[in-house]
């Protein structure tokens, strides 16, 4: 799930790119989910971090810059910031704690 309490939702706020009503409706974190899984009975037994994909980097650098166009495409220059982001950030998926993978045991009996 979208971690709302990564690195990068906490320095770009509301144009950070898993803000994506209706596609996430929904936005958790670690403790949200650990409170979750406690009161179904379970526990967390595995965590994982990982950082945002390409695609949440992008709509991050969009929605900072408003490249939200109507239909239109992109100009030169915002294709350029586009391009300069994705190299920059190329190695983020490994590096971010953007998404929060979270493995579930139930409590022994």
């Amino acid at each position: 799930v979208p971690n709302n309490r990564s690195f990068l939702r906490k320095i770009s706020g509301r144009y950070w790119g898993w803000w994506q009503v209706p596609v996430h409706v929904n936005h958790f974190n670690r403790s949200a989910l650990e409170k979750m899984a406690n009161r179904a009975g379970m526990k967390v037994d595995f965590v994982r971090y990982r950082g945002g994909d390409s695609l949440m980097l992008l709509l991050t650098v969009m929605n900072i810059f408003g490249f939200r166009g109507k239909g239109k495409a992109p100009g030169i220059f915002q294709k350029r910031i586009i391009q300069t982001v994705t190299r920059l950030f190329r190695y983020w998926y490994h590096a971010g704690n953007e998404e929060l993978t979270v493995r579930l045991k139930k409590y022994a009996d």
